[in-house]
């Protein structure tokens, strides 16, 4: 997320989840940017193919509502005391509503079917870019949660947080609000609706090669 959309190696988490499955600790993920479609699939552990005990949702689960939410295992949830899971704002209807409502829209609008067809065209257009311009050190990411990571020398890796900015810039001047994040400012994020249309994240690219090729 903030940190740059850094994917994690999946034999990382392999490994990090036998060791607490071996040790009785319990593995909790943080799906919070990451789940509902955004990698591809409804969470990005099912991509990375690890399960864990507790998933931590938000964000996406109400489609611009108020939500969050912690899904388990039947021996984690049920251990709780009754009335021991709840807080202040805990249960609101409108936000529970619309959560609801996502879960519908995703079947009946086959939202993943559209990330699939998004990711193809960032993973094509984005390799272009690192391909084309040296400014970009790097590109990543899963389904439409992508990167740019730009660099004053690929070589040494040296975050350009001027080039990252003066990016922005350009692409808000043109019409495209685009974000900033990484540990050092450099790295420009991709996050779009699961519902874009291909046509409007073709000109998004557009104006963005634009921009690459001012630096």
């Amino acid at each position: 997320g903030e940190g740059g959309f850094i994917p994690c190696p999946a034999l990382f988490l392999k490994k990090l989840r036998e060791f607490c499955t071996a040790n009785n600790i319990v593995f909790i993920t943080d799906e919070i940017q990451s789940g509902f479609g955004r990698t591809g699939n409804m969470f990005a552990m099912k991509i990375l193919g690890v399960d864990s005990d507790l998933v931590i949702s938000a964000k996406g689960l109400g489609g611009g509502t108020v939500i969050s939410g912690v899904t388990g295992k039947t021996e984690i949830m049920d251990a709780v005391m009754d009335g021991g899971l709840g807080g202040t704002f805990g249960g609101n209807p409108l936000s529970c509503a619309a959560a609801l409502e996502v879960f519908k829209i995703f079947e009946e609008e086959s939202l993943l079917k559209n990330v699939a067809n998004l990711e193809k065209i960032l993973q094509s257009r984005l390799s272009e870019f690192k391909e084309k311009y040296e400014v970009v050190g790097d590109v990543r990411g899963l389904g439409v949660m992508r990167a740019i990571e730009l660099v004053k020398d690929r070589d040494t890796k040296e975050p350009n947080k001027e080039a990252a900015g003066k990016l922005a810039q350009f692409c808000l001047k043109h019409g495209l609000v685009i974000l900033i994040c990484g540990t050092y400012g450099n790295v420009i994020r991709l996050l779009m609706p699961l519902c874009t249309g291909i046509r409007d994240v073709e000109i998004g690219l557009s104006i963005i090669e634009e921009g690459l090729k001012t630096l």
